[in-house]
């Protein structure tokens, strides 16, 4: 749909309210600059898809690699709407089992992606302990500016599994 131009004066912004647009119509916008002789030309924006959306998080995996001792965080989001823009992930160790009490391994890191599906992942190995359980957040922004979270954990344990013999097994 197109509506009628609206004179401005000599701003260069305005804003147009309560149009019927929907999650994922396209729009664009077109102006026309009129000069004090009257010579007008008109522009056409580059569209954009309307997304009120979030990215939404197909996966996330986690796992303690015990042969190079590090964990790792794998995820997958998608946002068919107007893409995914990026995404940002901290590493954090729970101090004290049943409390929210954590520090922070690695800083929030935040990366530029181009592709629709982002499958993409982390590996930290620097000083985790026996037993100790760590949280990876991740956020994930679309090109609309909405944000997705989505956590995981994972103990280290290095130990190997136990097996039991049954009697007469040799």
């Amino acid at each position: 749909a197109y509506f009628p131009y609206a004179f401005v004066g000599e701003k260069d912004r305005a804003t147009k309210t309560n149009l019927t647009i929907e999650n994922g119509d396209r729009v664009a916008v077109r102006v026309r600059v009129t000069n004090m002789a009257r010579a007008a030309k008109a522009y056409v924006s580059g569209s954009m898809t309307v997304d009120a959306t979030l990215p939404e998080m197909v996966e996330i995996r986690m796992r303690y690699d015990v042969e190079v001792q590090t964990i790792r965080a794998e995820w997958d989001f998608v946002d068919p709407e107007s893409g995914v823009v990026g995404y940002g992930h901290n590493v954090q160790k729970i101090d004290k089992p049943g409390e929210v009490i954590y520090t922070e391994l690695s800083a929030q890191r935040t990366v530029n992606v181009s592709s629709q599906a982002t499958a993409t992942s982390i590996s930290v190995g620097e000083d985790l302990v026996e037993g100790q359980m760590y949280l990876v957040s991740v956020k994930c922004m679309n090109y609309a500016g909405g944000i997705s979270y989505a956590t995981a954990a994972v103990t280290v344990d290095s130990t190997p599994p136990v097996t039991k013999q049954s009697p007469g097994d040799h």
